[in-house]
């Protein structure tokens, strides 16, 4: 943030001690240790040992508490929300509170991968033609992710026969939204 001009500090507005860090926030300041403490099946040693948050990641994939990273990152997110309520001076949870709203994150998240949800029957065909004397039309837009390529549009129109009448592809002047192009 300092590069773009935000002045901030650099010290974690938690605990006011320790300079801010990803790691920092959501494994070694104060407030989320103690959230952390809270889950009996932590693996406490590993967090504290570890030097990036990345690495951690990696290191939880790669061990037996593979089977909790939904668990752990679901924790992880209920500690930067409660983190940035407190930045935001709105109210803060406890320890406690942020925990439950990770096990409520993670019973939702396997609730609801566990529908069944039945696929619906394949259509006949994948272009349904327009009535006789219309003209259907189709558009798309294409944008780069980060924004330095080139950004177009497409247009494709057909009679009811599902004859192509005209097409059309053009690249923008400008960068658009992804929403706008």
């Amino acid at each position: 943030m300092a590069a773009k001009g935000i002045q901030t500090c650099c010290v974690c507005p938690i605990c006011d001690e320790a300079p801010k860090s990803l790691l920092h926030a959501l494994i070694s300041c104060d407030f989320a240790l103690s959230v952390w403490s809270l889950w009996h099946d932590c693996p406490i040693d590993l967090l504290l040992k570890a030097t990036d948050f990345n690495d951690l990641e990696l290191q939880l994939y790669s061990s037996p508490f593979a089977l909790y990273l939904d668990f752990f990152f679901a924790i992880a997110w209920s500690i930067w929300c409660n983190r940035n309520k407190l930045i935001h001076d709105e109210n803060s949870m406890s320890p406690l509170q942020v925990l439950e709203i990770a096990k409520n994150l993670v019973e939702n998240f396997r609730e609801a991968s566990s529908w069944d949800f039945h696929s619906p029957p394949s259509p006949q065909c994948g272009w349904v033609a327009s009535l006789s004397s219309y003209f259907k039309v189709n558009v798309d837009g294409a944008s780069s992710i980060d924004g330095s390529g080139v950004f177009g549009v497409g247009v494709v129109i057909r009679d009811e026969l599902c004859v192509v009448v005209a097409a059309l592809c053009k690249a923008l002047p400008m960068h658009y939204p992804a929403e706008w192009t």
